[in-house]
């Protein structure tokens, strides 16, 4: 917006739009609509973080966690947006197991399974949670041989620990 003011009125042209849903001239850059590209305001936007679903099960966002709607795009992606909410608070029902696990793992007979993984995480609990986030947004209840990938990450003299988190996901007998 500075660089704008600073420009004049070319700097205004290059740095303004119309919100396709209120009409309202905004200065600023826009924010597109992910499924049907219009410019909109903030006032206009609906945002969805989707922080704990795994990477390969995002739909169109790729490498972010996050997609902004037009409100009349939202509609469409409503129930699938709620039937992650869902997941997000049913996450603690998933039963998992260690990849050092010997025992049994009661797997249900000719049941579907998924390898998972999740983006990386500071806490290795949240990297726990979209594993069990993920397996209940895809339909299933334990995830088995689970491991934790730590990586050594660094900004600038402060070391510290980042972990992935990976296992099958299955249905219980």
């Amino acid at each position: 917006v500075l660089i704008a003011l600073s420009l004049g009125y070319a700097g205004y042209k290059l740095f303004s739009y119309k919100c396709s849903i209120c009409g309202e001239k905004k200065l600023g850059l826009s924010t597109p609509c992910t499924i049907c590209k219009e410019k909109i305001c903030n006032d206009c936007q609906k945002k969805l973080e989707y922080t704990y679903l795994c990477p390969a099960q995002r739909r169109r966002h790729g490498e972010t966690d996050s997609e902004v709607f037009c409100k009349k795009c939202f509609i469409s992606e409503e129930e699938e947006y709620n039937k992650y909410q869902l997941a997000v608070e049913r996450q603690a029902e998933v039963e998992t197991w260690s990849k050092n696990f010997r025992g049994r793992i009661p797997i249900k007979a000719g049941a579907t399974e998924i390898a998972i993984q999740t983006d990386i995480f500071l806490d290795k609990d949240d990297a726990l949670k979209s594993l069990k986030v993920t397996a209940i947004y895809l339909g299933f209840n334990i995830i088995y041989k689970v491991n934790y990938v730590p990586n050594t990450a660094s900004s600038e003299n402060y070391k510290y620990t980042t972990w992935r988190a990976e296992g099958i996901a299955t249905t219980k007998e």
